[in-house]
């Protein structure tokens, strides 16, 4: 099942030597609406304060330096955020080349009250004011792709939100749809002893490199970024899901006819399962591909904390995911559930090398502080029952030789 949406993408300039640039991924189980939520675990009390955690996903980010200086300080609204806020706009570098978000357990109103938070609490929908905003799928910035996993559009989505560093709307279009964790991918359905349906939402995001060399003229990549929720009872489904969604992105590098220039791929989402899990480790497994496009290379996926820690990059915050309602989860079992994979695709008929790699791991906190209407008792709450967990990119673009 797939379907293109208008939306705003990514222009960049590149010298003919070597560019980077910043891509950001958040990956956030804000925990479905339940009638069994009581007090502050109810979506009523949560609903804005997880639409704020979200509209701040896409702040400039600061240096490591700074982050290596303030040490764990990863709440829902940190020091970090209030200090971008105070600069004046003159003090901002850069921005983010894009912001991914992979929502989790968003039923149809979740989704309703997130996007009326974010139109309604972001001037210009995060564009310029001169230029006007005809995206009709833009929520403060963020273009948002989001199926139900039953019929109809029913239940629970895995709910995929971009945001373009662009300032302006383009009439370029993503690629994007969701399949099915089964037998029947292409339909509503579950695997055969899975207690839900389990689904991966999935987009190409456009970045189009504007070449010094005007014989070259402008080049276009995708990033294929996919978004999933695995299931917590069958540990035969989850293994049948790893599979699945490496041959979903075997069949797109070897989809024919196709101009769509692929440079890596980022999953995310709620997997069910810790890194010794068999079915995750199964993810982790290489898959060999060989494409006229993109030669002979292995698949490989690999987990975001694992390569920080394995590469002394800054790794900050909890390490357990889910928090289960609680403050100070003081359980000796690390719950790490929720994770951002990553992978390059080689593509060496292009003008560019272009290597994709983290510079950050971080598991927020994900707290917010509280006022008692009529009252000035303030509670420090956590907005859902998992905790976000979010990666900073690195997109380093270089011109190959023959192009200089």
């Amino acid at each position: 099942m797939s379907s293109t949406l208008p939306s705003s993408s990514s222009h960049l300039s590149t010298s003919t030597k070597k560019s980077t640039f910043e891509i950001n991924v958040c990956s956030f189980n804000i925990r479905y609406d339940s009638l069994l939520d009581f007090g502050n675990k109810s979506w009523r009390v949560r609903k804005a304060l997880v639409s704020k955690f979200i509209q701040g996903l896409s702040l400039v980010p600061k240096t490591n330096d700074d982050v290596m200086e303030e040490g764990n300080s990863s709440s829902y609204e940190t020091n970090e955020t209030k200090k971008q806020q105070q600069q004046p706009s003159t003090t901002i570098l850069h921005s983010p080349l894009c912001t991914l978000v992979g929502l989790q357990e968003v039923l149809q109103n979740q989704l309703q009250d997130i996007k009326n938070y974010l139109s309604n609490n972001n001037n210009n929908n995060g564009t310029d004011p001169s230029i006007p905003n005809n995206n009709h799928n833009n929520f403060g910035g963020f273009t948002i792709f989001s199926t139900g996993r039953e019929a109809k559009n029913g239940g629970e989505h895995c709910t995929i939100m971009v945001k373009s560093g662009s300032t302006t709307n383009s009439t370029n279009n993503y690629s994007s749809g969701t399949f099915w964790l089964s037998e029947t991918p292409e339909k509503p359905s579950k695997y055969w002893d899975a207690a839900c349906y389990r689904i991966a939402t999935w987009v190409k995001v456009p970045i189009h490199i504007k070449n010094d060399d005007e014989k070259i003229g402008e080049t276009t990549y995708h990033l294929l970024y996919l978004n999933t929720h695995w299931d917590h009872f069958s540990s035969r489904a989850c293994m049948h899901s790893a599979k699945l969604i490496k041959n979903f992105v075997k069949d797109q590098v070897l989809m024919k006819n196709s101009e769509e220039n692929l440079i890596g791929v980022v999953v995310s989402g709620d997997f069910n399962c810790n890194v010794e899990d068999r079915a995750f480790q199964e993810l982790l497994q290489p898959l060999e591909i060989e494409s006229e496009r993109y030669g002979k290379f292995s698949l490989h996926f690999n987990n975001s904390y694992e390569y920080c820690k394995k590469h002394m990059l800054p790794v900050l915050g909890k390490e357990t995911t889910f928090n289960n309602w609680s403050l100070n989860n003081h359980s000796s079992k690390v719950t790490r559930i929720d994770h951002i994979l990553f992978a390059e695709i080689p593509c060496p008929t292009t003008p560019h090398h272009i290597s994709l790699t983290p510079t950050k791991y971080e598991c927020c906190e994900g707290t917010a502080e509280l006022v008692t209407e009529g009252s000035h008792k303030k509670e420090i709450i956590v907005i859902s029952d998992h905790y976000p967990i979010l990666v900073n990119f690195s997109l380093s673009i270089t011109a190959r030789e023959s192009t200089q």
